[in-house]
């Protein structure tokens, strides 16, 4: 949960003729919500998402761009538009919540149960809101996504649901999500955004079930290990909220592969980023699971998944394009008064 390089970012104007401007590091900034200011290389998709403006104002800009103010009002005009718009995160990390339902001298989780009985209201993280429903009869159980800092990778079973693989977030960080299969494994956007990845891990329960089976599902490979065995989990794009509306796009990724000779078996282990480009723009994204173990109520595999580090593009909002209209505006008025 670390944020990506802050060094100096060139925010040049697509397809358009024009000397590029340098930020030098010293002008980003952080702000409350953490999220890096306008200098930073994640100001760039930022810019060349208002392609479309920026061609149609290209004649302004050749006009002007031969000065030195035109030059220096076009600069601030998109560093201002750009911090109005990086208000909006574009990394949800988990690290800043701090309720949780049990601590426990491993760590502590949160699955829904917030001591006010059956619920299904959620949570949410850096602007995500996540699905969650959390029944407490029987003992208590849940559904879609909880939160976790569990550090115990080496326990099997289900009482050791809560626990990635890795033991900690990525690079060490605090928490981390997990997601279990099910009507609420969704989650929604703050506005229709582009996704950009995710990191996943399997947890200690799916991964102990796969390499040595247990009392519900097989040994993945079987007993000679040649059999081919898979177990995946697939990011759909909606374009409504709580997974519902439009098929936007659709990404799979295998947590375990054995479907090729033994020597290339494979379970994940390790925080490993998974590109979710091609789910395009989305106010939703709904997780489902496969497997080759399925049995006659559905997947015998423990239908689990860990998340890290979930980053999206912020996208221009009004605020943002009145202000680059405006200072645009601005520049062609002085230019015009100088004549």
């Amino acid at each position: 949960m670390r944020f990506g390089n802050t060094g100096t970012a060139s925010l040049a104007a697509p397809d358009v003729s024009f000397p590029t401007w340098s930020m030098s590091p010293s002008g980003c900034t952080l702000n409350p919500l953490r999220h890096l200011g306008p200098c930073s290389y994640h100001a760039l998709p930022l810019l060349t998402s208002t392609q479309g403006m920026v061609q149609g104002a290209s004649i302004v800009f050749r006009v002007f761009m031969h000065t030195r103010l035109g030059l220096s009002l076009v600069a601030l005009a998109f560093c201002l538009a750009g911090q109005a718009t990086q208000a909006v995160g574009d990394l949800v990390t988990f690290d800043e919540l701090t309720t949780y339902t049990a601590n426990t001298a491993r760590g502590s989780y949160y699955n829904g149960d917030s001591g006010i009985g059956s619920n299904t209201l959620g949570w949410s993280s850096g602007g995500v809101g996540f699905g969650n429903n959390y029944d407490s009869r029987f003992g208590g159980f849940w559904g879609g996504f909880s939160y976790s800092n569990i550090n115990d990778p080496s326990t099997p079973g289900f009482g050791n649901q809560y626990a990635a693989n890795t033991a900690t977030g990525v690079g060490g960080s605090e928490n981390y999500a997990l997601a279990f299969g099910g009507p609420r494994a969704y989650f929604n956007l703050p506005t229709l955004r582009q996704l950009q990845s995710v990191f996943v891990t399997n947890t200690a329960y799916a991964t102990f079930s796969m390499q040595d089976g247990d009392q519900f599902a097989k040994k993945f490979g079987g007993v000679n290990g040649d059999d081919p065995d898979f177990f995946s989990v697939r990011f759909e794009g909606y374009s409504g909220l709580n997974g519902t509306g439009a098929l936007t796009g659709s990404v799979d990724f295998l947590l375990a592969d054995y479907q090729l000779d033994n020597s290339r078996d494979y379970i994940i282990r390790d925080w490993t980023q998974v590109d979710l480009t091609n789910l395009g723009m989305v106010n939703s994204v709904r997780l489902s699971f496969t497997s080759s173990d399925v049995g006659q109520f559905g997947i015998n595999t423990p239908t689990y998944v860990a998340l890290d580090n979930l980053a999206f593009s912020a996208v221009p909002e009004p605020s943002s394009m009145a202000i680059l209209a405006t200072s645009l505006g601005a520049i062609a008025w002085l230019r015009l008064r100088k004549r």
